[in-house]
C-alpha cells in the first residue's frame, strides 16, 4: 500500500517510489524535544465567508446549523424577516428563505432544528403560538406547516425531540396535561400524547429523552420522585412503565442519562449514599449502584467532607464509561468504569491535580477511540488532555499548553469530525479562536485554523455542521457581523496500494511503527472469499503509514474501534509490494446487501453493503461520523502509469444488522 494520509503540498511526485522513500525517511525523524514549547501553529488553511446574509456589522446570527443531504439548513434574521428557517443548498453561495413563519420583521424564534429522513422539524411561533412545525422537500413556503395547534390556549413549547422510526417524540405542554411526551407520526398533521406520568394539569416535566431501539427512555415525575421511566411503542397514556426507584426522600438528583449498548448509566442520589453512578439494564426493572467507595458516612478528613461522587459528564467508548467524579481524597478527577461496572472496576484514570486539588475535568468528547476533555492540572491551567487505550496514568496528557504558563485557554465547543476535533481556545493574544486537532494528537499537530476576529477579540465561534471533509460554523470576523463560515480538510484519504505487477523494495519495519494488536480480530468477506487478520494502525501527524501491512486488513486507530458505535475504518492493499494482488483487489465486485463480517470475543458481527463509490484521494467523507456501527472499507483504484499513483479510493460502506454470540 503507498504510504501516507497526506500528501507532500507543493512537490509532484514522480513515481511511487520517490512517494516510499520520502515518507520512511520522514518517519525516521524524531518530532524534535522542543514542539512540546513551541507555541500552537496556524493552519494554512484559513476559512473563507459562505454568505452575507445581513448586510453591514451587525450579522444574521445563524443558528443550529443542520444538513439535509448536501442542503444546510439554519435559523437566522436578514434584519427584514426576523429569525425564520433558512437553507444555503449546495454549491453554498446563496440562502433562501424557506418561510416567513411569523410574517414582516416579528420573528418566529426557530429552533430545536431536528431531521428525520428527509424531513425537518423545529419549533417556532406564529399567530398560534410556539408550536412544532414540518419542513418536506422542497423546502418552501407550500411544504413547511404547522403540524397542529397542540395548546390552543398558548404555546406548547416543543422540545427535546427525538426521532424513533418515522415518528417524532418530543416534551410540549398541551395546556391540559401540562409537560407531557407527545409525538407525530406520517403524514405530520397531528399529535398524539404518549405519556400522561403526572395525571392532570401538573405535568411531569420528563426530560433527557434517550432511545434505545424501539424504546424511549427519560427522566419523569409522578408526584413522588423524578425517576427514569419508559414508553414503548404503542406509545399510548398509561403504558408508560417506570424503571427506577432509587430515592428514599423523594429527592433522587437523576441526570446524565448515557447509553452503552443496552444499559444507560446516570447520576442519582438514593438519600443515603449522595450523587453515585448507577447503570440501568436489561429488564430495566431496577438500577443498580455502580460507585459508592466512601460509604454512606461522611468523611471528614482534612477540610472536606466527601461522602459520594458527584458523577459527572458521564461518557463512554465502546463498553468504558467515563465521567468525572470525586471519589476518595485526590479531588474531582476523570474515572472509568469497566465491565461489570462495580465498584472493583470503576478507578481514577489519572490524577491530574496532584494531592487534594480537583483537574476538574469537562467537555469530554470522543474521536475514535481517544478521549478528550479540559482539565487543570495546576500548573498550565484549563486546557486540553486526551486519554487513549489502555486510559491509564501513562497514556493521559495534555495535548497542547494553547496559553503558555500559568494562564489557561478554556478549550471549549469541542466537536468531532471525522477523526479531527475541533474547538474554540484563547492564547491570550487573540481571543477565542477556531482551533483543530488531528492525529496523533498532539501539540505538533494542532493549530489554530485562524484568527476569524483578527487582533484580541473572539470571534465567538459555535453551531458546527459538517458534510464530507467541509466544516461549517457560525462566527463574527469584526467587519460583516455573525454570519456563517466554512474551512476545508486538509488530509487526504489513505493510499492504499502499490505499483501492481513490479516489485517495490521496501525497508524493513521500525520498531516505533509496529502495528499493534487489537484482540485477535478478524475480517472475512464470503463472496470475495477473503478472511485476514485486523491490526490497528496508530496515527502520525503523517496520517497512517501503511507500507507494512501485506496481506492485513488495518484498522485505522482514532475512527470507532471495530464492532463499537460509530465509523470504523478498515484499509487493505489492492496490490502488494511484490506486485501480486493484495487482499481487496477484488474488493470492487461486492454489491448491495453483500455480507462482511467481523469476527471478536467469540462472537460474529455481520454488516451489510449499503454504498460502494469511486471517490477522489482528497475526499474525506468516508470519515463521517455515524452513530450507529458502521464498517468502511478503504483501498486505491485505477493506476496510472505515468505518474505512479493512484488516482482514485473504492470506497465500500457497511452497516452492522447482526450479532451472532458464540461464533
Amino acid at each position: 500500500m503507498a504510504m501516507n494520509l497526506i500528501r507532500f503540498k507543493h512537490v509532484k511526485k514522480r513515481n511511487s517510489m520517490y512517494c516510499i522513500l520520502a515518507v520512511i525517511l520522514l518517519s525516521l525523524i524524531p518530532v524534535p524535544v522542543q514542539a512540546a514549547a513551541q507555541m500552537v501553529k496556524e493552519s494554512d488553511n484559513p476559512p473563507v465567508n459562505v454568505l452575507d446574509l445581513r448586510i453591514g456589522k451587525t450579522g444574521s446570527y445563524p443558528e443550529e446549523l443542520t444538513f439535509v443531504g448536501t442542503t444546510l439548513f439554519f435559523s437566522a434574521t436578514d434584519g427584514t424577516y426576523g429569525r425564520e428557517l433558512w437553507k444555503l443548498p449546495s454549491p453554498y453561495t446563496k440562502a433562501e428563505l424557506v418561510k416567513d413563519i411569523n410574517p414582516g420583521y416579528v420573528s418566529s424564534e426557530v429552533s430545536n432544528i431536528t431531521t428525520l429522513g428527509n424531513h425537518i422539524f423545529f419549533s417556532a411561533r406564529d399567530a398560534a403560538g410556539f408550536e412544532l412545525w414540518v419542513s418536506e422537500p422542497p423546502y418552501d413556503q407550500y411544504s413547511t406547516h404547522r403540524v397542529t395547534d397542540l395548546n390552543e390556549d398558548g404555546d406548547s413549547n416543543p422540545a427535546e425531540l427525538v426521532p424513533i422510526g418515522n415518528a417524532m417524540f418530543f416534551t410540549a405542554d398541551d395546556g391540559v396535561h401540562g409537560k407531557e411526551i407527545f409525538k407525530t407520526s406520517p403524514p405530520y398533521q397531528s399529535i398524539d400524547l404518549v405519556t400522561d406520568i403526572w395525571r392532570g394539569s401538573h405535568g411531569s416535566y420528563p426530560r433527557e429523552l434517550r432511545r434505545i431501539g424501539w424504546m424511549l427512555f427519560y427522566i419523569a415525575n409522578d408526584s413522588s420522585s423524578s425517576e427514569i421511566w419508559r414508553s414503548d411503542p404503542q406509545y399510548y397514556p398509561g403504558s408508560a412503565v417506570k424503571c427506577t426507584d432509587i430515592s428514599k426522600n423523594n429527592l433522587a438528583e437523576i441526570h446524565d442519562l448515557t447509553v452503552v449498548d443496552n444499559t444507560i448509566f446516570f447520576s442519582g442520589n438514593d438519600g443515603e449514599s449522595g450523587n453515585e453512578l448507577y447503570k440501568l439494564e436489561p429488564p430495566y426493572s431496577s438500577a443498580a449502584r455502580v460507585t459508592d467507595i466512601t460509604g454512606d458516612a461522611p468523611s471528614t478528613i482534612l477540610i472536606y467532607p466527601i461522602n459520594d461522587t458527584r458523577p459527572d459528564w458521564i461518557t463512554s467508548i465502546g463498553s468504558y464509561v467515563f465521567f468525572a467524579g470525586n471519589i476518595g481524597f485526590s479531588g474531582t478527577e476523570l474515572y472509568i468504569s469497566k465491565p461489570p461496572y462495580e465498584p472493583t472496576s470503576t478507578f481514577i484514570v489519572k490524577d491530574i491535580f496532584k494531592g487534594f486539588g480537583s483537574s476538574y475535568p469537562e467537555n469530554l468528547t470522543v474521536v475514535g477511540t481517544t478521549l478528550f476533555f479540559t482539565a487543570n492540572e495546576g500548573i498550565a491551567g484549563t486546557e486540553l488532555w486526551k486519554s487513549v487505550p489502555p486510559y491509564d496514568e501513562d497514556h493521559t496528557n495534555i495535548v497542547a499548553d494553547i496559553n503558555k504558563g500559568h494562564n489557561a485557554s478554556d478549550p471549549a465547543n469541542l466537536e468531532a469530525i471525522g477523526n479531527t476535533l475541533f474547538f474554540t481556545a484563547n492564547d491570550g493574544t487573540y481571543g477565542h479562536e477556531l482551533y483543530m486537532s488531528e492525529p496523533p494528537y498532539e501539540e505538533y499537530s494542532t493549530l489554530r485554523v485562524d484568527d476569524l476576529y483578527s487582533g484580541f477579540q473572539s470571534s465567538q465561534i459555535h453551531a458546527y455542521a459538517a458534510i464530507d471533509r467541509t466544516l461549517f460554523f457560525s462566527g463574527n470576523d469584526g467587519k460583516i457581523g455573525h454570519e456563517i463560515w466554512r474551512v476545508e480538510g486538509n488530509f487526504y484519504m489513505p493510499a492504499t496500494g502499490f505499483a501492481p505487477d513490479r516489485v517495490t523494495n521496501i525497508k524493513p519495519q521500525p520498531k516505533e511503527a509496529q502495528y499493534k494488536d487489537i484482540g485477535g480480530i478478524r475480517l472475512s468477506i464470503p463472496d470475495l472469499q477473503l478472511q485476514t487478520d485486523i491490526v490497528g494502525v496508530s496515527p502520525t501527524t503523517n496520517g497512517w503509514d501503511l507500507t507494512w501491512l501485506w496481506n492485513q486488513a488495518g484498522y485505522l486507530q482514532g475512527t470507532a474501534f471495530p464492532t463499537y458505535q460509530g465509523n470504523s475504518v478498515i484499509t487493505a492493499h489492492v496490490s502488494l509490494p511484490n506486485g501480486k494482488p493484495g487482499p481487496f483487489a477484488n474488493l470492487s465486485r461486492l454489491k448491495f446487501d453483500d455480507a462482511i463480517k467481523v469476527h471478536a470475543w467469540g462472537n460474529t458481527y455481520t454488516y451489510r453493503v449499503r454504498s460502494i463509490e469511486r471517490v477522489l484521494p482528497d475526499d474525506r467523507s468516508a470519515f463521517r461520523h455515524e452513530e450507529e456501527s458502521w464498517l468502511t472499507m478503504i483501498t486505491c483504484q485505477g493506476f496510472d502509469e505515468v505518474s505512479g499513483e493512484y488516482i482514485w479510493r473504492l470506497v465500500v460502506r457497511a452497516a452492522l444488522v447482526e450479532v451472532i454470540p458464540g461464533s
